[in-house]
């Protein structure tokens, strides 16, 4: 049996159920034929991205969506997160790593996306939203015949 090659989830934007969305991110990437080490990588970067949309984009109003879907390309795995907020300039994103900012107890979740992805690109919905693209490269799992 072939696996699906996207899987698509609507959640009421609820830090309540950001854990939901990381066990999520777990078992989905899997289930369209990620690694589990790439899998770990994949739902901390959808974690990240997931909060941020939930918070910053939906300001965590549970009646507002957040979309996730999760798609395998080839031997790409490529998430979108979308929220509806009004967006943001990540060029105007300060760097965790540096001066005062690495004390702050906010503002690396763009940072760690980055640093467990191949990339992560932000953009507009027509219609209002952020629209967050993550890509991971994949190593296929060979199929077993069953």
């Amino acid at each position: 049996m072939s696996s699906p090659s996207k899987i698509s989830v609507r959640i009421p934007s609820d830090e309540e159920l950001l854990d939901l969305v990381h066990q999520m991110a777990l078992v989905i990437p899997q289930a369209l034929g990620a690694p589990e080490e790439i899998s770990d990588m994949i739902a901390n970067a959808v974690l990240e991205a997931a909060r941020n949309a939930m918070g910053h984009g939906n300001g965590f109003n549970h009646g507002i969506p957040t979309a996730i879907t999760f798609a395998r390309e080839r031997d790409t795995m490529v998430i979108n997160i979308v929220d509806q907020g009004s967006g943001f300039d990540p060029s105007a994103l300060e760097d965790p790593t540096v001066g005062t900012n690495i004390l702050r107890s906010c503002g690396r979740g763009i940072f760690l996306m980055r640093a467990f992805m191949d990339s992560v690109e932000f953009g507009r919905k027509p219609d209002g939203g952020t629209i967050v693209t993550l890509t991971k490269s994949i190593t296929p799992i060979p199929e077993t015949g069953e």
